[in-house]
C-alpha cells in the first residue's frame, strides 16, 4: 500500500487516506487476532461459541 504525499500541506488528507486503506484491508482487525497466540482447543470453543450466538439471532 503506498499513500503519496505531494504537498507538506496534504499531510492530514493523506493520513486520512491511509486510515482508510487500511481499514478497508482488514489490517487493523488482522493484527488484534495475531496480538497473541490461541490454542488449537481454544480457538475452537471461540468459533463454535460465536456460531452459536449467530444461530440465536
Amino acid at each position: 500500500m503506498r499513500i503519496v504525499v505531494k504537498d507538506p500541506g496534504e499531510f492530514e488528507q493523506a493520513l486520512r487516506d491511509f486510515r482508510r486503506k487500511v481499514q478497508e484491508q482488514g489490517l487493523v482487525r488482522e493484527m488484534r487476532r495475531r496480538s497473541h497466540y490461541v490454542p488449537p482447543s481454544e480457538a475452537r470453543k471461540i468459533k463454535s461459541l460465536r456460531a452459536r450466538r449467530r444461530r440465536t439471532r
